[in-house]
């Protein structure tokens, strides 16, 4: 390399990336259905996009460097970058995210250069070309973008787009003029999973939960024996005639019972935690748009609470902190853990209806969103309607201190038993009121109407859906 004191702080090439397309492909989707008789197409989505662009991060004595989107968000521009000496780095971050319905894969990732020429006519510039190095990586593990990567509904990644001027290879003479590089466009075509239907033998299905072997046991220190345990009659006088609290129950082999528990590896570490992996079943999954439940996958509550998908019983949020309840848990579904913290698990459908009580999209305020999204996100809260299938009472809420008291599990690490926070936040809002979501609550043992806003007792719990054929019971 060609390395003086003279030339050691002179410009050694500039370059300015003039456009870098980042595209994301859509596959074409088609049906032809002649059938005699009568048929149906179910709606899909296609919809993988780019979100969360952030300000680019030059390092060395690089300068400059821009990033903006498109109207559809499929086409990320990026300007504005110099590069100077060998060693410099431009960073461009940003999420691909799958929205839509359907499983993607990475099909071919292509990058190609419309021209590398200098402002003057008799530079060449073959060697100064030849020395910018293009990485397209995911942020998390550093590894190329390649093809079968997969993007599966529901979930977002972190790209790094980063344009290297690279110190390994070797620099004889310098350019009398900027280098510039026209059009540099990157293409990551995602294209639709093929599910496979020619064999004949059945998929090895991959085991997320396992029924716990052992229950979670806790002291009842509450002395109130009206509320929180102590009116559940966890108390030596009580109706229990004991103040140990057992959480769930270890169920019946090939059944599903409300409170039956499980530990799920949600973190994809083939660990079965106990103590950290605890969940509850509750029912069989409810679609918020179809308004009916669907038998072949199990919704789960977690056994804590979250701060931003790490447990946490302290730390209490909003619903929404524009103290408005009709446009969703908009504040809380922050807290939730993302496709990164718990990948071994997905929802069924990121999009969501959020309804009140009575299973309506109104409030006295406004309309609560049909198209509420998780995207990101790999849990959400859970619903009224479910509550009610795991307690067998259509009637709740019913405003009755006590109506839950037959199914603690999901009063486990609330103030129920302890100085944890009170409650934990459902998806319904409540239809009386502009300001009010509903909340499970450990004090008075009751789904109860909490305000939106209030930051001061109400958590944020995940619940989790997994198909039946995950879950060894």
């Amino acid at each position: 390399m060609y390395w003086s004191e003279k030339t050691r702080n002179i410009i050694l090439i500039v370059l300015a990336v003039c456009l870098i397309g980042i595209t994301v492909a859509y596959a074409t989707l088609s049906q032809n259905l002649n059938i005699s008789g009568v048929a149906k197409v179910g709606k899909t989505s296609w919809n993988i996009h780019f979100t969360k662009v952030l300000t680019p991060k030059a390092e060395g004595y690089a300068e400059g460097g821009k990033a903006t989107l498109n109207s559809d968000s499929t086409v990320l521009t990026v300007s504005e970058g110099i590069l100077k000496v060998p060693g410099d780095t431009i960073t461009y971050v940003f999420d691909v995210i799958n929205e839509g319905d359907l499983d993607a894969e990475v099909e071919t990732v292509l990058t190609t250069i419309d021209s590398c020429k200098a402002n003057d006519d008799t530079t060449d510039v073959t060697m100064y070309c030849d020395k910018i190095k293009y990485d397209l990586v995911y942020q998390d593990t550093k590894e190329a973008v390649k093809k079968n990567d997969q993007l599966l509904k529901g979930e977002s990644k972190t790209l790094n787009l980063i344009i290297t001027y690279d110190k390994n290879k070797e620099l004889t003479s310098l350019p009398s003029t900027e280098i510039v590089l026209d059009n540099i466009t990157s293409t990551i075509n995602y294209t639709m999973i093929q599910k496979s239907s020619g064999s004949t033998e059945e998929p090895q299905n991959k085991i997320v939960c396992k029924r716990a072997t052992t229950l979670h046991t806790e002291e009842c220190t509450q002395k109130d024996t009206t509320n929180y345990c102590g009116g559940a009659g966890y108390t030596i006088a009580g109706s229990r005639g004991t103040t140990t609290i057992t959480y769930g129950n270890l169920g019946t082999s090939g059944a599903l019972t409300s409170g039956d528990a499980f530990d799920c590896d949600v973190n994809g570490d083939g660990v079965y935690d106990s103590n950290t992996e605890r969940f509850y079943y509750v029912s069989d999954y409810y679609n918020t748009s179809t308004k009916s439940f669907e038998n072949d996958t199990a919704v789960l509550i977690y056994y804590n609470n979250v701060s931003l998908g790490n447990s946490n019983n302290k730390t209490t949020y909003a619903y929404d902190s524009s103290g408005e309840n009709f446009h969703g848990p908009r504040t809380a579904i922050k807290e939730l853990p993302t496709t990164s913290q718990w990948s071994n698990i997905s929802l069924k459908n990121t999009t969501r209806s959020i309804s009140n009580e009575s299973g309506s999209n109104t409030t006295t305020g406004g309309t609560t969103p049909s198209n509420f999204s998780y995207a990101g996100y790999v849990t959400r809260l859970l619903t009224i309607e479910e509550l009610r299938i795991a307690t067998e009472n259509n009637g709740i809420p019913t405003f009755q201190v006590g109506e839950i008291d037959n199914f603690t599990y999901l009063l486990e690490n609330t103030s129920f038993s302890n100085e944890n926070n009170f409650a934990w936040w459902l998806e319904n809002v409540r239809s009386d009121n502009s300001r009010q979501a509903w909340s499970v609550n450990g004090y008075y043992r009751t789904v109860y109407g909490n305000t939106v806003e209030d930051i001061s007792s109400t958590g944020v719990r995940p619940a989790i859906e997994v198909s039946k054929t995950n879950i060894e019971y």
